[in-house]
């Protein structure tokens, strides 16, 4: 399974998540949930006496959750905002328990850390989007197997 479809998997599974509808891969448009991410980034590589190399890397995600208009804006509005919240809170909670989906060789060295869940978007029907950054860190091991040295 692709990095982008775990992190979807994993993000339907938070107990408000019907809150929302689908959560698209890639951001297309300003009424749809969607997630997108920028790759994988390699942070430190580091390689032992014997040859083994462990690398740490980074994929960075973006999720774009609309919220439809509600009756009273000031209470929808300050509704949304806690649902954020809460929704970074379960992120942080999830990575922390070991409950989150592991990425790389070392699942007790990985955690994904959520960042900014800030107002992306308005329209004026009262429709609001809200961007939310996630990382996730996460090991490599490479076993050497340099088939020069016997």
């Amino acid at each position: 399974m692709s990095a982008i479809s775990k992190i979807r998997e994993w993000v339907k599974t938070y107990d408000q998540y019907s809150d929302l509808s689908d959560l698209r891969v890639d951001y297309a448009e300003d009424t749809e949930n969607g997630a997108d991410m920028s790759g994988l980034k390699e942070v430190t590589r580091k390689t032992g006496i014997l040859g083994d190399v462990t690398v740490t890397n980074q994929y960075a995600f973006a999720l774009y959750l609309v919220f439809a208009p509600s009756d009273g804006e000031e209470a929808g509005t300050q509704n949304y905002a806690d649902w954020v919240v809460a929704f970074q809170e379960w992120v942080q909670e999830q990575s922390i328990m070991g409950q989150a989906p592991v990425f790389g060789d070392l699942p007790r060295d990985e955690k994904i850390v959520v960042e900014n869940g800030t107002l992306y978007n308005t329209d004026g029907e009262g429709t609001v989007t809200y961007k939310v950054k996630m990382s996730v860190e996460f090991k490599k091991y490479y076993e050497e197997k340099n088939k020069w040295l016997k």
